[in-house]
């Protein structure tokens, strides 16, 4: 196969989401590695290049191998021996990663020009064909075996346990040095604090222990009448996404408290 690399929309320009999931039954998501969900937003400028044109790319790059173009399956299915890259070529269409009834799902449009790289144990579907002709390039790393099919069915165990021995990337499978799969970020997870029904000096004690200089009663009070914020740290230039859950919470046993921070 012909090497040549095409241009891609800068690093400066580029819009690039990370998501991490949390485990759901027997799919483990991305709490094996903690390696997230990248999805690279117009990677390849409109008018979008040929699907030929785009495996001569990759391979250019040396990081992955081109397999197959499809589809993505319209089943909720996840794989243990490779990473895998998805770059879109044709079309629009609607995808779930993380699983059906995860919690923590992310159900996003992808369309031509854009990349995904999922790292394994991450459950993905197609959901819905937005316009007819949705169609994907496959790539995996070069010299990984070859990809399996797992399903989040009682007997993969010991297929998950593979998750653990895989190797990230090197070099980001598009830009090669200093692309968003190896650039540093940070994402963790932070004490859940529980909410009662009213406020009390203890919640705005353990908002202002967790985010330091904040202030801890405005930044509750929000959090309390909206369930969820985002907001930038001007002393930090960071972008912080905070998830709460009230005591009610039907699952609150297994929910963290998280804060999702993006380069």
């Amino acid at each position: 196969m012909e090497k040549k690399l095409l241009p891609l929309t800068p690093l400066a320009a580029l819009q690039v989401e990370r998501h991490q999931i949390p485990a759901h039954g027997l799919i483990p998501n991305t709490s094996i590695q903690q390696r997230p969900l990248i999805i690279y937003r117009g990677v390849f400028p409109a008018p979008t290049p040929a699907a030929a044109q785009i495996e001569s790319h990759i391979v250019a790059v040396g990081v992955c191998e081109p397999m197959w173009r499809y589809q993505m399956y319209a089943d909720d299915h996840y794989h243990t021996t490779a990473h895998e890259l998805v770059i879109v070529t044709t079309g629009r269409g609607r995808v779930n990663f993380g699983g059906e009834g995860c919690q923590g799902k992310v159900v996003t449009e992808i369309k031509a020009g854009d990349a995904v790289l999922i790292p394994a144990g991450v459950s993905h579907r197609l959901v819905e064909d937005l316009d007819g002709g949705f169609e994907l390039i496959g790539s995996y790393a070069v010299g990984a075996e070859h990809w399996d099919l797992c399903y989040g069915k009682p007997g993969e165990e010991e297929h998950i346990a593979n998750i653990k021995q895989l190797e990230w990337f090197a070099k980001d499978p598009l830009y090669g040095d200093g692309g968003p799969a190896t650039t540093p970020t940070t994402m963790f997870y932070a004490i859940l604090i529980p909410l009662p029904m009213h406020f009390d000096n203890t919640i705005f004690s353990s908002c202002s222990d967790d985010f330091g200089e904040h202030e801890s009663r405005e930044l509750c009070t929000k959090m309390v009448a909206e369930g969820t914020l985002s907001y930038l740290d001007m002393n930090t230039t960071m972008l912080i996404h905070i998830v709460i859950y009230p005591l009610s919470h039907p699952q609150l046993p297994e929910v963290a408290f998280w804060a999702n921070i993006t380069d």
